[in-house]
């Protein structure tokens, strides 16, 4: 809806609008669906989509509210799976009950 908005704009904005909206938006469906498979790659794509969609839509309330909603329910979905750094310890630990 908010690139409909921009398509009387002139070119240069719709360059910024397209790619923050919709690219940010597929990279948070990828990451979404990517979670189960490979944990770290998904959630850096939600992250990075989400950074990519509440730029171009910062100023509204309900955006920045639901992007960060959804990059901390992705981050607890994936606290139970292992989420190596370069050293190979987990950056998010991992708590199991005995």
């Amino acid at each position: 809806m908010e690139l409909v908005d921009r398509l009387d704009d002139p070119l240069l904005p719709l360059l910024f609008w397209l790619p923050a909206l919709w690219g940010g938006g597929v990279m948070v469906l990828i990451g979404v669906f990517r979670t189960t498979a490979h944990p770290t790659l998904g959630v850096a794509l939600v992250v990075v989509g989400t950074a990519a969609g509440l730029l171009a839509s910062f100023w509204t309330i309900l955006m920045p509210v639901l992007g960060l909603t959804l990059v901390v329910l992705t981050l607890l979905n994936t606290e139970g799976q292992n989420i190596l750094n370069t050293e190979g310890q987990n950056i998010i630990p991992v708590h199991r009950d005995a």
